[in-house]
């Protein structure tokens, strides 16, 4: 059972209240002023009354309710005898404000705690569900009431009102990744996500805090629902929960969302995405994300490398000031096809000596401990043949390169135009 807090604290006015205000015309210049004394006097007297109504509920309201503090649909932590002497002040102060959403509130949890009365609570549903969607302890007990029926559209369509609020954004995003795991609450959030609202952007982010196979296997179906309907997924939304199925080796989830959101020749592609950097640099200069499955390039102490614009393709410009052994740029593709020979880069400039001052390894994707290095041999000035053992049980590879240094070693500055197998 999912348990939901209300975190008022204290009594105080209710800021979100609905407000209602009578209009009325007091009279024109010129007339008779009693009949206006006696409205005034009564008003008086309404106030004064309705003062002493307000003092009375306020005692009430301190004596009997205590901060607040009551689980939802859960259990209060008071005994029957106390949960009952505790409702029966509760409905005696809804006598006399039956419209207060705090004791309301009050009411549907006691009495729901109880057990009794079920028409009556569900009679108090109904008066919830009227208090307006800026009553955020109505919607917490209706989202609660909603979960004891798994009414998935009634959870869906409130969450969305807080969401909208920014009310518990972090409790109602768990509860929505838990509904997406249904096929119908994830159709729900699918359509709600559909229309954009203004928390689609963070909760489809979200996935990437995903950490169990089931949660992120949802995930993937619900980003898979929203491309089929055409959505305009961002590349900001996408690449954290893409990152976490990597991360939990969920390989081919990943690279089937990333396959449909990058340009048409990745859907067909085995091997290394984007050879020649034309995608990567489009995403460097939009400063956007990169997938996994695209190239990954470095920056921190001592490197400072980028994918450039070079005609119509890119390039990769790499810096490294010589200085440990850092990782520089890596990438991880589908190896699918014919058995792979080698690994062929080819350079902007006529200095394919400078790769001496690189590794290259290759490993099964998520076994990087298992790598195997890959030998360099000059073809000629501009371009280098990696030859060395290219893993053929897995479904996935990675390719990563580092920096080598030597004692002695100038800096490195490389400007490499493509990367690709040779099969």
């Amino acid at each position: 059972m999912v348990i939901i807090m209300p975190t008022t604290t204290g009594i105080k006015t209710n800021p979100e209240m609905d407000t209602v205000t009578v209009d009325g015309e007091f009279g024109s210049r010129g007339k008779d002023l009693r009949p206006l004394r006696v409205s005034l006097a009564l008003v008086c007297v309404a106030v004064s009354l309705g003062l002493l109504v307000f003092a009375n509920v306020t005692n009430a309201r301190r004596a009997v309710i205590v901060s607040n503090q009551l689980a939802v649909l859960g259990d209060t932590g008071l005994s029957a005898a106390e949960r009952s002497k505790r409702l029966d002040g509760i409905t005696s102060i809804l006598e006399i404000a039956p419209i207060d959403p705090e004791v309301l509130n009050q009411f549907v949890i006691l009495e729901r705690s109880l057990g009794v009365g079920s028409e009556e609570t569900e009679r108090a549903y109904v008066l919830l569900s009227r208090l307006g969607w800026r009553s955020t302890s109505a919607q917490q007990n209706l989202i609660g009431h909603a979960l004891a029926q798994e009414d998935f559209a009634s959870i869906v369509e409130r969450s969305d009102g807080l969401m909208r609020r920014k009310k518990f954004v972090d409790e109602i995003t768990t509860l929505l990744l838990t509904a997406e795991q249904s096929p119908a609450g994830r159709a729900l959030v699918a359509e709600s996500l559909k229309r954009r609202p203004p928390w689609a952007k963070d909760f489809i982010k979200s996935g990437g805090e995903i950490r169990t196979k089931v949660g992120l296997e949802a995930h993937a179906a619900l980003l898979n629902d929203l491309l089929d309907e055409a959505v305009d997924l961002k590349r900001v939304e996408a690449v954290p929960p893409v990152r976490a199925m990597v991360r939990e080796g969920l390989f081919g989830l990943g690279y089937e969302v990333f396959a449909r959101m990058v340009p048409e020749r990745a859907r067909v592609n085995t091997g290394i995405f984007d050879p020649d950097f034309t995608v990567a640099a489009g995403v460097q200069s939009a400063r956007e994300p990169s997938f996994p499955f695209e190239w990954n390039v470095a920056t921190g102490r001592g490197i400072s490398s980028r994918v450039e614009k070079a005609g119509d393709h890119g390039r990769l410009a790499l810096k490294w000031d010589g200085k440990g052994n850092p990782l520089l740029f890596r990438q991880m593709f589908p190896l699918g096809g014919e058995p792979v020979k080698a690994l062929e880069v080819k350079l902007s400039e006529n200095n394919a000596h400078l790769l001496n001052s690189l590794q290259f390894f290759v490993s099964c994707a998520g076994e990087g401990e298992k790598r195997d290095i890959l030998e360099p041999s000059l073809d000629s000035n501009f371009k280098v043949i990696l030859r060395g053992q290219f893993p053929g049980s897995c479904e996935f590879v990675e390719l990563q390169v580092y920096g080598l240094a030597e004692i002695g070693a100038p800096s490195l500055d490389l400007r490499i135009d493509q990367i690709n197998l040779v099969r």
